[in-house]
Order: structure tokens, then C-alpha cells, then sequence
């Protein structure tokens, strides 16, 4: 028999917060252990953290340990996903926590429908204090909520099982940002969102993790980005002037070129050269309703100059970011 619920948890290097982790699943409140199950895919790990794992009492939370070579955060949820038997799934990140009545809350949401996308309240929390408390846009239809800029992070979403592999949905291997480009995907797709306004993700905010550093891989990645969902946009049937993916193409777009600004003149040679040798990038900037996105556009097209240049100078105005 199906359980209702997979949580899938990649594991890399994360011995300082692994045990905060599980400590969460083994103690979720009012549900049976047989309704969910944790599998844990052990990514390559080189530190310590297999070992907490195998040894933590998990008393009689049903769970799964897998390993495997080093594949990358998107290798191991797509790992998870294909063991996985619960009716929904939800990809937690191994150094972070949920509340301990998550999964009953959960529960309570799915059980008198069916629905293809639940988007769920998270906090984030710097230095073990809560530093922003957000509910979840008050929107379930899937064109309004992408235009209006959905909140793109796996782990703030649970995701019908079937609904994913009917859609052949996976995360892109090899890349940063991957819920940058998995996430708005599903909720194009999904018939039925629905929202739970608790609190029930704390997302921990480190110091030296890749959201908070700078590195020259992560603004070509953000165009790699930009590209799929052009792409599946074309797909799908949707022009420049109606698809709803226009905010996050040009807001992957801006996140390259905040990104690169900060790299060297080498590294930033070569970026210009992969932006231009793709004029869409400019003409989607060109395209959009937002005013700053727009007047990058403009002069991308028209100045013959330096893209990060331009993006420079108008930040230093304060007309971008």
C-alpha cells in the first residue's frame, strides 16, 4: 500500500545539520509512521554525515537510506523521486528543518482532494533566529501566480507524485538554480494548487552557501535557465508578448548580470559572448511590462556597449536593483 507522503532529503557534506534534520521527521505529531516515509540520498557525502544518519535513532520512523556517486543537489532529488511511493512529495534540503506537525497539516489538505501543487508557508532563520515569516500568495491559478512571481524553491511546495511523472518533470542536472527552472514548470502545468498559510518550512540561511556567494558558474547557469523556460514556454504554445514565465526569464537574466558584475574581466568576456550569441535574452528584457527590465532592453538593443557595463550604471542610479 502507498504511503501518502515521500519526503526526500539529499545529503552532502551537511554534518553540522544533518541530526536537526531528522530529528524533525522521527518527531512529527498526530500521524503514523506508516502514512509517510523519509529517504535519504546520500550524495557522494565526504564528511561525517553518513554516519550520523546510519546511527541516529530513528526509532520506528519509516525511512530509507540510499547512496550514491556525487550527482549534485538535482542528481539526488531525481534519485529520491524514483524511489519514492507516496502519494506527494516533498524535497527537504538536508540542512534545514520543518515543524514537527507538518506532515498531519499536510495530511489535512490532501485527504478531501486532489490536488497537483500545495504551496506551503516557510520562515527563514539566520544564526538559529527567524528573520522573515512568509505565507504563501493567496492565488491557485497557475498563469496569475507565475505572473505575479511564484515563490520558486522546491522545498516551499509539495507535489503530487503522479502529476510530476506524468509530466516527465525533473530537476536539470548539472546546474545551479535548478528550482528556478523545475518549479515554475509545475505550476504551468498543475490543474489544482492549493495553499496552506502555516508556517511549516524553516529554511536556514548559512553563511558560504551558494546563495550567498559569488561564483562566475552560477550567472551562466542563470541563462541556462532563462533559456528552458523560453523554451518550454514555445512549447507549451505561448508567444513573448502572453507567456507568464516573462518575470523569471528577465529576473534570471538580471540574477547573471548581478552575478557577473562581480567577476573578472575574463570570466565577464566570456559571458557577453553567450548572452549575445542569443539576441532573445534582449528581446524578452525588451518585451516585458516591468519598467527596469524594459529600459535594459532598450539599451541593450540600442547602445552597442557593454551589457554589464549598462546593468553597472544603472544600478549605480539605483534604476535596477
Amino acid at each position: 500500500m502507498e504511503c501518502k507522503l515521500s519526503i526526500i532529503v539529499p545529503v552532502y557534506n551537511v554534518e553540522k545539520y544533518i541530526e536537526s534534520c531528522i530529528f524533525c521527521f522521527v518527531n512529527q505529531k498526530g500521524v503514523s509512521t506508516s502514512d509517510f516515509e523519509v529517504i535519504i540520498v546520500i550524495d557522494g557525502s565526504l564528511d561525517k554525515s553518513e554516519d550520523i544518519i546510519t546511527n541516529y535513532d530513528w526509532k520506528d520512523c519509516n525511512h530509507i537510506i540510499y547512496k550514491q556517486k556525487n550527482r549534485g543537489l538535482s542528481g539526488a532529488r531525481n534519485s529520491g523521486l524514483d524511489l519514492a511511493k507516496g502519494e506527494y512529495i516533498w524535497f527537504v534540503d538536508s540542512d534545514d528543518t520543518i515543524s514537527c506537525d507538518s506532515v498531519v497539516t499536510i495530511f489535512r489538505h490532501i485527504t478531501n482532494e486532489t490536488v497537483d501543487v500545495l504551496n506551503i508557508g516557510y520562515s527563514e532563520v539566520h544564526n538559529g533566529i527567524e528573520t522573515i515569516s512568509a505565507e504563501p500568495q493567496n492565488i491557485v491559478d497557475s498563469r496569475e501566480l507565475l505572473i505575479n512571481g511564484c515563490c520558486v524553491p522546491a522545498p516551499f511546495h509539495i507535489f503530487r507524485r503522479e502529476f510530476l511523472i506524468h509530466n516527465k518533470l525533473k530537476f536539470m542536472e548539472g546546474i545551479y538554480h535548478e528550482d528556478m527552472e523545475f518549479t515554475p514548470k509545475c505550476i504551468y502545468l498543475a490543474k489544482k494548487i492549493s495553499i496552506v498559510k502555516q508556517i511549516l518550512y524553516h529554511y536556514q540561511i548559512r553563511d558560504g552557501s551558494i546563495t550567498t556567494t559569488i561564483c562566475s558558474k552560477r550567472a551562466f547557469d542563470y541563462l541556462t535557465v532563462a533559456s528552458s523556460l523560453i523554451d518550454f514556454g514555445l512549447l507549451q504554445g505561448e508567444t513573448m508578448q502572453s507567456t507568464p514565465f516573462s518575470r523569471l526569464i528577465c529576473l534570471s537574466i538580471n540574477n547573471a548580470l548581478y552575478i557577473i558584475s562581480q567577476t573578472d574581466k575574463a570570466t565577464q568576456t566570456e559571458w557577453i559572448f553567450k548572452f549575445n550569441a542569443n539576441p532573445i535574452y534582449t528581446d524578452y528584457l525588451f518585451n516585458s511590462s516591468i519598467f527596469k527590465y524594459k529600459l535594459e532592453g532598450f539599451l541593450f538593443k540600442y547602445l552597442k556597449i557593454n551589457e554589464i557595463l549598462i546593468y553597472k550604471t544603472l544600478t549605480k542610479f539605483k534604476q535596477i536593483r
